[in-house]
């Protein structure tokens, strides 16, 4: 009786927690900034000078990193960044570098295809 509770138990974690990742995942709401970002980091990885350098760069105007490390970690929880730490050759830090996620790069083109479609359908 006991064990067919805990799988009945385990089956409802699972269900919830996967309504749950629908849920945020298929918000196809992103910022400039983030659209950026996942632009950015779908070619190659990067870490944080790179970005800085090449989202000023798209921007036309200084971003610094204090800007985009809040907006990193939110797409990071989000599931549409990886971020892992890379230990280069002495004396080099260990970096934080950033890649763009397949579900990333998917709700990127969900978000261009629903503007495209947005602008079809008004213009």
């Amino acid at each position: 009786m006991k064990k067919r509770w805990l799988v009945e138990k385990y089956r409802d974690i699972i269900a919830n927690l996967e309504m749950w990742r629908a849920k945020n995942a298929l918000r196809l709401e992103l910022t400039h900034l983030e659209r950026q970002l996942i632009t950015a980091l779908s070619e190659r990885e990067l870490y944080s000078l790179q970005i800085e350098q090449t989202v000023t760069e798209l921007r036309g105007q200084k971003v610094r990193f204090g800007t985009l490390y809040p907006v990193l970690r939110s797409l990071e929880k989000r599931g549409f960044l990886t971020a892992w730490w890379k230990i280069g050759a002495s004396p080099s830090p260990k970096r934080r570098c950033y890649r763009a996620t397949a579900l990333g790069e998917q709700t990127l083109q969900k978000v261009y295809e629903r503007e495209a479609d947005v602008r079809r359908h008004t213009g």
